[in-house]
């Protein structure tokens, strides 16, 4: 019988409870206890309690003296059996210790009103390094993981406090009455602790003692003798044969099986399989497999552990020192570790989902999360992956299996806590053969994957300490039930200002050191990082910033040393062709001298002129060797949007790659009212156009648009860059206004993007993906952007270098757009006419 927690009293809660005196078993909190009673007066007790709250009282008593200890245990009456000779069976469920604060004689039952004790520590080093020696101690001691049962193992092992963890093991120590009272009437932490740990070294001692002696007096039975007997002759006609003493290898391996801090049921499957092994003819392939079973199970790291960084301030210079901004993924990142200063060693690691366009740096900071950390780094990619053998593995018997690439991620950590890098994760595919995202929902579940299952090893896999981090380029193609796993932040793209900080901080020194330029000087202009930026790359990341300007660097360094090529070649002509001719001249006895002199005064002259003197060793680039080595920059199709054109209307979108700018073009031509649309547009793209319209047909009066403008031509919308394929609600806002802009025969206000889901009655509804477009606003060089009311509160997040270049409104209703869109300034006046007048 399971109580609920919210009927448990709390420390320092008072209760008025039926008291029952039991000399022994004593009741550790935490246990479910069976106990026998045989005086009457303790059987009306007990039956008294069962037939009111159940809540019974349990003290003990004293030792020497008369009377009742101060201190029993809170319990609940789960179940109570009559015997046939009179007596009681009862099993109670121990909560809590409890202190008496006064007894009470009542209806010849004694009673009496404790209080709920709660014992309080401080997390100090001296408490934490005892708790690490008892833990140690624990996974040692054999005999005693054996007396506790395994689902009482395994609450032991992830106990949280030092009482939590005495009261699981205590009953099951061997020590007499005695001291097993005295643990258990401590009340303070530190000396329960200590007391505890002596107890337990004891046990472990004599248990020691005792497998010695057990040990030898087996070696003289029978079976011992015989088996020992038929191994030495086995190995004798192995020595003859000339074969190895372990040919399988099952000694050494069962050897490194012993030495695990594995749970006791993992390591006896695995002994098991061990001597099975020596069994077997070592050629067979039945031993093949055993042997590389076993081999993986050795390799793996079970319960070792590195040591987390204990400073946050260092923590905090090692990110700052290797990503520039990231501000909301390093505060998580400290965060997490603050905690687990905190809450010690045991704190099941976090599962984080970094989402952005690419070349944002989402797989360089999970590499700084882990030297912040001070942990081992191992990263896995997931682009592809279809097959769900590939997480979880193949069954063993397999030719060719092999565990999943998690656990042989985990195999390369060599630590049971290291930071586990899924990349890619939004990548993966399914098949025939399984989904492997749905493996992966076990492997990302804080709750579940302590006890993950490899179907290679077969065994349970503890990654409850791992610190897992995935990336993705967006959430839209992965299954919701693995992003509600994950702990999502978003890490967007840059601007200019940022860029031109990463570029000098960061990718020119990287790619002077990859370049071979370690000892040169090379200085980038601002003007030439930024011509890097604003003609050469397009991008919400870094990454084709970072391979230009190592493009820049290798090409300035082959014409450096091209230019001091050619200086020496000519040096070393003019050079010899005095020689020579000073040798003509010489006469005699002195030529061979003159011309020895001459041959040492050149080397010294060329040694002072190497291109890799020390001051020749500057390197500087301006835009001329960007153009240079670059070429001329790209064509971006939108460098210079149409402008003061009917039809035409500027919208944002905002893709995998980050914001970009989606212009709309409309066109009308005669027909009969049919609505065309190109640009490889998806589903809900084309019912925004077709809302779009029906806007437009509903409202024609206060817009000014006679019917027979759309009853008489055909009317044609399309997206530039057709190849591309585009989806999204968000281009409604842009054809409702290109659609007007056409049938008025008005062009909309220049230098002016908009973006937000339209609805029939005109309503503009929110949007995502907000820095980035307007990221891609300021990119164009754009002066105003028309956004959704709703998205106000999301321009916190903007940087102040793009809201101070643009002017933003917000709007509720598409009469609002419009309004803004038909206004007269930056409007020829010659294709203007009444439009203001007409839409107010």
């Amino acid at each position: 019988m399971i109580f609920p927690p919210k009927t448990r009293p709390k420390g320092g809660e008072r209760r008025n409870l039926v008291v029952l005196v039991i000399a022994k078993p004593l009741q550790f909190p935490g246990n479910s206890v069976p106990f026998f009673i045989f005086e009457s007066k303790d059987i009306e007790a007990v039956e008294l309690a069962m037939g009111d709250t159940r809540e019974i009282f349990i003290v003990p008593p004293k030792l020497k003296g008369k009377g009742l200890e101060n201190l029993g245990t809170y319990a609940k009456l789960i179940q109570t059996i009559k015997m046939p000779d009179g007596y009681v069976r009862v099993l109670i469920e121990a909560i809590h210790r409890a202190k008496v604060v006064r007894y009470a004689n009542q209806s010849q039952h004694l009673r009496a009103e404790v209080e709920i004790l709660e014992t309080t520590f401080d997390l100090n080093p001296n408490l934490t390094a005892l708790m690490q020696i008892t833990f140690q101690l624990l996974m040692d001691a054999k005999d005693i993981q054996k007396k506790i049962p395994q689902d009482k193992w395994e609450h032991v092992i992830k106990a949280q406090t030092p009482d939590a963890l005495i009261d699981s093991v205590t009953p099951y120590l061997n020590l007499d009455y005695e001291k097993k009272l005295e643990i258990y009437l401590e009340t303070r932490t530190k000396e329960r602790l200590e007391e505890f740990l002596v107890s337990l070294r004891l046990e472990i001692e004599l248990g020691q003692i005792n497998y010695e002696i057990n040990r030898r007096v087996r070696q003289r039975l029978d079976k011992s003798q015989k088996e020992h007997y038929l191994q030495e002759k086995i190995r004798e006609m192995q020595r003859e044969l000339g074969d190895d003493e372990d040919p399988t290898g099952a000694r050494n391996l069962r050897a490194k099986i012993e030495q695990l801090t594995m749970n006791q049921e993992t390591k006896e499957k695995c002994l098991k399989e061990s001597d099975r092994l020596q069994r077997l003819q070592p050629t067979s392939a039945e031993a093949a497999i055993l042997r590389t079973y076993l081999e993986w199970i050795t390799d793996l790291p079970w319960n070792q552990f590195s040591i987390d960084r204990n400073s946050l301030h260092e923590a905090q210079r090692v990110l700052d020192e290797d990503h520039y901004n990231m501000r909301k993924v390093k505060d998580r990142i400290l965060d997490f570790l603050a905690t687990r200063l905190l809450q010690g060693s045991f704190q099941r690691g976090p599962i984080l989902c970094l989402v952005g366009p690419p070349g944002t740096g989402k797989t360089s900071l999970a590499r700084s999360v882990a030297r912040a950390l001070n942990r081992n780094f191992v990263r896995i990619s997931l682009g592809g992956v279809r097959d769900e053998a590939e997480i979880r593995g193949h069954r063993k018997t397999y030719v060719g299996a092999l565990p999943g690439r998690i656990i042989q991620g985990m195999k390369r950590a060599k630590t049971s806590n290291p930071v586990f890098l899924l990349d890619e994760i939004d990548k993966l595919s399914s098949d025939y053969k399984g989904d492997p995202a749905a493996a992966l929902l076990e492997v990302l579940d804080p709750e579940i994957n302590s006890d993950f299952s490899d179907h290679y090893l077969e065994v349970p896999y503890d990654l409850s300490h791992v610190f897992f981090i995935t990336t993705a380029n967006s959430l839209h193609t992965m299954s919701r039930p693995l992003v509600d796993r994950l702990e999502v932040i978003e890490v967007p793209g840059y601007t200019v200002l940022e860029k031109i900080r990463i570029a000098e901080d960061f990718l020119i020194p990287k790619q002077k050191t990859e370049n071979g330029l370690e000892d040169w000087k090379v200085e980038f202009t601002k003007e030439a990082i930024r011509d890097l930026i604003e003609r050469y790359t397009s991008e919400s990341g870094v990454r084709s910033l970072e391979r230009n300007i190592a493009q820049v660097l290798r090409r300035s360094t082959r014409v450096r040393l091209t230019q001091s090529e050619h200086s020496d070649q000519a040096f070393e002509l003019e050079q010899a062709q005095d020689t020579q001719a000073k040798v003509e001249q010489v006469q005699g006895e002195h030529a061979k001298v003159e011309q020895a002199q001459d041959e040492q005064e050149l080397a010294e002259n060329k040694q002072i002129n190497q291109p890799f003197g020390n001051d020749q060793k500057v390197l500087t680039i301006g835009k001329d060797e960007v153009r240079q080595a670059l070429g001329v920059p790209p064509i971006d199709p939108f460098a210079h949007l149409p402008q003061l054109l009917p039809g035409i209307a500027i919208g944002l979108a905002w893709t995998e790659n980050g914001g970009r700018v989606l212009p709309v073009e409309v066109s009308l031509y005669p027909g009969k009212g049919e609505l065309v649309l190109t640009g490889s547009l998806g589903d809900v793209m084309k019912e925004s156009a077709r809302i779009a319209l029906s806007y437009i047909k509903a409202h024609h009066q206060q817009l000014s648009v006679l019917p027979e403008v759309w009853q008489a031509k055909d009317i044609h919308i399309h997206f530039p860059e057709g190849a591309i394929p585009k989806d999204g609600p968000s281009a409604g806002l842009a054809m409702v206004s290109a659609l007007v802009s056409a049938f008025l025969d008005r062009p909309l206000r220049s230098k002016t993007a908009m973006t937000g889901e339209v609805t029939l009655v005109g309503k503009v509804l929110p949007i995502g993906g907000l820095k980035e477009k307007l990221l891609a606003a300021h990119r164009q060089k754009l002066s105003r952007v028309i956004l959704p009311a709703d998205n106000q509160p999301n321009l916190e997040d903007i940087p102040e270098e793009i809201t101070s270049s643009l002017t933003i409104h917000w709007v509720n209703q598409i009469e609002e757009a419009l309004k803004i869109l038909f206004m007269e300034e930056d409007v020829e006046q010659s294709a203007l006419g009444t439009i203001s007048s007409e839409i107010a």
